[in-house]
């Protein structure tokens, strides 16, 4: 093998592997870099989409809170008015109760319960176009109004704009406790789960408080309030792609005070507003125990599909109210895949550069190799066939001139010296010869 392929191979020798060595370790660092990446880059996307889905519901929940805050301002206002406690003290001494309920010659539709004072007095007028004229200011956030006398039955009222001319409460739950002085205080205000009311046949929200004259719990306010206001908060929510909000009610108490054994969807997109039950078989398969804090996150299967839901709780008079940020797992999982599929792409990238330049430093290895091997060889090989040369008798060559400041210099000093000596000692001989003869 000729000493320019040796120059060469061991040029490439010497520098090939350590360049694999690097190659290789800077692709499997970067492969593993990418792993880790992706990794940690999985994690904070769920983390970040987890972020995301707690402050949609805290917002939620903030706007829901606020919106019973101004309930509650309306009935303290309400309830504050003069004219009520004269009203209350008028129907405990002259009340007259009209009662047509068990009566066979009422139609049905037209029975009434009311506690009237005497002849429907100027001041019961009073406050019964009082009331009207709050229903008319306040047609989107209040169904109807009603003050009850201790017995149960209504002494004024409006229900949807019109004197409200029946019912009897007397043997609910929530007319019961908020009448009893040891459970509820003067100034307390009881406020009931959202449900149809049968008055309305509307979905609403109770408001409560008692009445006091002279010392004496003489009957309650009640207002009921459109559940729209909140419920068209959540049911207009939307997140991403099929994410929505919900709102349940985790210990839903009927009028009865029977606590149900499921949480009560009170809003979601596929309902228009309206309450609805969940049944153990129906709606988000979720368990009221798995609400446990203010805030969390739980997971649940819905028409085979996997969601991710964020709770918050709704603080608002020990209500056990939730508002639910759900979103589908495949829809954080889409965005997780897409960024690393893309971080996949840069990596698979960041190789594929790594190799073309490993590929392109060894060509570059071997083209210099060449070059230098060439110029090592170059003279070697003139010095060879001049030597040849002189081997087969032909003394009348030029030593090629070499310029490299090394061995090969001198050689080519040696092999002219050489043949200048072989010269003098062939003259020399032939000199001799000719003297001897």
């Amino acid at each position: 093998m000729k000493i320019l392929w040796k120059i060469i191979i061991v040029l490439l020798a010497l520098s090939v592997i350590p360049v694999i060595i690097v190659g290789y370790t800077s692709v499997i660092t970067t492969k593993n870099v990418g792993t880790e990446i992706s990794e940690i880059l999985e994690d904070t996307l769920y983390d970040q989409a987890k972020d995301n889905m707690k402050n949609q519901a805290k917002m939620l929940v903030d706007r829901i809170e606020s919106q019973l805050e101004t309930y509650m301002n309306d009935i303290k206002l309400i309830s504050k008015h003069s004219g009520i406690p004269g009203l209350m003290l008028e129907t405990r001494n002259t009340g007259v109760l009209e009662d047509t309920r068990s009566d066979p010659d009422v139609d049905q539709s037209e029975q009434v319960a009311r506690f009237y004072p005497a002849d429907k007095s100027g001041l019961w007028q009073k406050l019964q176009d009082y009331f009207i004229s709050i229903y008319n200011e306040r047609v989107k956030d209040i169904d109807l109004i009603r003050i009850f006398y201790k017995n149960g039955f209504i002494v004024n009222g409006v229900a949807l704009g019109e004197e409200d001319i029946r019912d009897y409460k007397g043997d609910k739950s929530w007319f019961v406790d908020t009448m009893d002085t040891g459970q509820t205080g003067s100034d307390d205000y009881y406020v009931s789960p959202i449900s149809i009311a049968r008055r309305t046949d509307s979905p609403a929200i109770r408001y409560i408080t008692p009445l006091e004259a002279e010392g004496e719990r003489l009957g309650l306010v009640v207002i009921n309030f459109k559940s729209s206001t909140i419920t068209n908060v959540i049911q207009d929510f939307k997140y991403g792609k099929a994410g929505y909000a919900m709102l349940i009610d985790a210990n839903y108490e009927n009028a009865e005070g029977k606590i149900s054994d499921f949480p009560v969807v009170i809003s979601e997109p596929t309902i228009d507003g309206s309450l609805y039950y969940i049944k153990e078989d129906k709606g988000a398969p979720i368990s009221k125990h798995s609400l446990k804090e203010n805030f969390g996150f739980i997971e649940f299967t819905k028409n085979g599909r996997k969601w991710i839901s964020a709770y918050q709780k709704v603080d608002w008079e020990d209500k056990h109210w939730y508002v639910l940020i759900n979103m589908p797992e495949e829809e954080i999982t889409a965005v997780v895949v897409s960024t690393k599929d893309s971080l996949d792409d840069t990596i698979d990238s960041t190789k594929n550069f790594l190799l073309l330049m490993i590929t392109a430093f060894l060509f570059i290895i071997f083209v210099v190799g060449y070059v230098f091997a060439n110029t090592l060889s170059g003279p070697i090989r003139r010095l060879t066939e001049t030597g040849n040369r002189i081997a087969n008798g032909s003394l009348d060559v030029e030593i090629p001139e070499i310029k490299s400041r090394d061995e090969i210099q001198d050689l080519g000093k040696t092999m002219a010296l050489l043949v200048k000596t072989i010269k003098l000692l062939k003259k020399e001989k032939e000199l001799n010869k000719k003297n001897s003869n």
